[in-house]
């Protein structure tokens, strides 16, 4: 299912033709590699409107059993109905007249996540909701006690990633993505927490 020029937002409704409900993941592939990035998962149907790269292959997968966010599910024909907005004023996404805040899905992978002490090593952060936000900031953040820091910031290649050199000097540390709010459509993105452990 396409999504069109400054679509950014999407929902999903199955309806079965048994009346039960389905689980479905939906994805997409916006660095060309073959391989699909994380989406989000949909059981019967999403709760509110999701992000989605504009102008981008959204493939929406039916499983035929039950998933563990979906454990009363079954799949055996039926529709996939897709609503796509823009997230502007009055849209689909707009909640009353306001508009919907997308995540801008940030991402954080790292090359060795179990280095020798002393050695470098890559995180690569990324945004998978690239769309306009080329050259925009993300930080490298490091887990200090109850809080984050940040380690590092860059700006974002034409395919919404970066990669940063990090000098493993700890026994262990933890570390994220996080991109501040820099647009009116998305809020502020983190991605899940990566723990480096030396030896």
């Amino acid at each position: 299912m396409p999504s069109g020029a400054g679509e950014i937002l999407m929902s999903v409704e199955i309806i079965d033709d048994a009346g039960g409900t389905v689980s479905a993941s939906a994805s997409w592939d916006t660095d060309g590699d073959g391989i699909s990035d994380t989406g989000f998962n949909i059981c019967g149907k999403t709760a509110d409107f999701e992000s989605v790269p504009p102008s981008t292959d959204i493939t929406v997968f039916v499983y035929a059993s039950p998933s563990s966010g979906c454990p009363d599910a079954v799949a055996t024909a039926g529709v996939v109905k897709a609503t796509f907005s823009t997230g502007s004023s009055g849209g689909g996404g707009g909640g009353g007249g306001g508009a919907v805040l997308g995540s801008p899905k940030a991402g954080l992978g790292i090359k060795d996540t179990t280095p020798k002490k002393g050695a470098t090593t890559q995180a690569t952060a990324t945004l998978k909701v690239c769309g306009d936000h080329a050259g925009t900031k993300i930080q490298l953040q490091k887990k200090s006690g109850k809080t984050w820091k940040k380690f590092a910031q860059k700006k974002l290649n034409a395919k919404c990633r970066v990669v940063f050199q990090v000098v493993a000097n700890f026994k262990k540390a933890t570390f994220r993505s996080f991109w501040p709010k820099q647009d009116k459509d998305h809020r502020a993105g983190k991605s899940k927490p990566v723990t480096v452990t030396t030896h």
